[in-house]
């Protein structure tokens, strides 16, 4: 199962690598407001690990997620 996190992880490097110059330092794009928890470039990762593991419903992907080991759960997941 840990298999999810180390793809979310990966992906989520090609990602930044791909939007360094459109995300700031925190990962978000420039915005005003409160700085949110679960950044954008962790949403984007997510939705594309997703993806490339043909998980085709999110519920199933957040079922996935929430269920890691501590080791391998990712930062301030947001859950219903």
């Amino acid at each position: 199962m840990h298999n999810i996190s180390k793809t979310y992880n990966g992906v989520k490097d090609i990602v930044r690598n791909f939007s360094h110059n459109l995300l700031n330092n925190d990962g978000n794009f420039t915005r005003s407001g409160p700085k949110p928890k679960f950044s954008d470039l962790e949403v984007i990762s997510m939705a594309f690990t997703g993806e490339v593991l043909a998980i085709d419903s999110e519920l199933m992907l957040f079922k996935k997620l929430l269920a890691l080991p501590p080791k391998h759960q990712i930062k301030n997941l947001i859950d219903n």
